[in-house]
């Protein structure tokens, strides 16, 4: 594993890593003036990835927005965190279909076409045998 990957004491997840993109990763946050405030909002959500065979990867996803906006010109330059840990986990799961579906699915729409086929055919051979009885 490297740096980023700690092991889960639960055991429910084999490894769980912070996978998030940051757009302020990196950026400095100064206060040019008096009275600057800066506010930094994470919104962090849960994710497992479970594989056919069994494993389960769980991860955290998060977003960061920051905004800055001027307080009073005599308060003193601050900063705020705030956190939102969604109660919702979104779970994907790897499934495989076996063959024999695609194929069932595939002889479905040939048997299908073949049926619409034959309809439209009688119903044109019909037409025209009563419009040729009636034009004789």
């Amino acid at each position: 594993h490297d740096g980023r990957v700690q092991e889960h004491a639960g055991g429910i997840f084999e490894g769980m890593m912070d996978v998030g993109k940051s757009s302020v990763h990196n950026t400095p946050f100064a206060a040019e003036a008096t009275g600057m405030t800066f506010v930094h909002f994470h919104k962090v959500v849960a994710r497992v990835k479970e594989y056919s065979h069994g494993h389960k990867v769980g991860s955290y996803h998060y977003t960061m927005h920051s905004s800055s906006h001027k307080e009073a010109d005599d308060a003193f330059p601050s900063i705020k965190f705030s956190y939102d840990l969604s109660p919702l986990k979104v779970v994907e799961r790897q499934v495989y279909t076996p063959t024999y579906h695609f194929i069932t699915s595939v002889c479905a729409i040939i048997g299908g076409f073949f049926t619409l086929l034959g309809l439209f055919e009688n119903s044109l051979h019909y037409s025209l045998e009563t419009l040729s009885k009636k034009l004789s």
